[in-house]
């Protein structure tokens, strides 16, 4: 059993913005929009809760990218009590011709994904056309203003299809943040 890396630490709410205004630099004016929307959000009703600002890279490598064999990425066991925020932007490779989806499990082990169809709780779609190639389904956006529970760990996939557990292609995948509090 391999061991999960840890999720980023909390920080304070002016360094995560930071780093959502940077990551969001390329993005849709309507994602930045929602974004900003959120953080309104948070302030004046939740507080400001600190909160973790968790790379989803487009990658088989540590820390266990999207599109790890099998698994996809594992960001962290039990530490992860609610989700704020996912952004994924297609993989800027000119001729994707395949649809990959962004698919969150809640789940803390590192189990193949193919086995946790019961912990499956979200699916974003990003379509066959790459950012390179200007097309529909681009990137893909989740927002929850209360955050939604998981219980048992954070873990993150692309795949070909939306109800299937068959990992993408790096040219086919993307990459993204998510947001994240214990």
């Amino acid at each position: 059993m391999a061991v999960l890396p840890a999720l980023p630490a909390l920080e304070a709410e002016a360094l995560t913005w930071q780093r959502v205004d940077i990551a969001l630099a390329g993005a849709s004016p309507g994602a930045q929009f929602a974004f900003q929307a959120l953080k309104k959000w948070l302030a004046q009703q939740k507080s400001c809760p600190d909160l973790r600002f968790t790379q989803l890279p487009n990658n088989t490598v540590t820390p266990f990218g999207l599109i790890t064999a099998a698994n996809g990425g594992q960001y962290g066991a039990t530490t992860t009590a609610r989700l704020f925020a996912i952004y994924i932007r297609k993989t800027n490779v000119a001729g994707s011709v395949t649809a990959s989806y962004l698919k969150l499990f809640d789940e803390g082990t590192d189990a193949a994904i193919s086995g946790l169809t019961a912990n499956s709780r979200l699916v974003i779609p990003l379509g066959a056309v790459s950012s390179g190639n200007p097309g529909l389904l681009q990137e893909g956006i989740y927002l929850s203003p209360n955050g939604f529970p998981l219980a048992a760990g954070l873990r993150l996939a692309l795949v070909t299809l939306a109800d299937t557990f068959t990992i993408s292609a790096a040219a086919d995948g993307g990459d993204g943040f998510c947001l994240t509090t214990p």
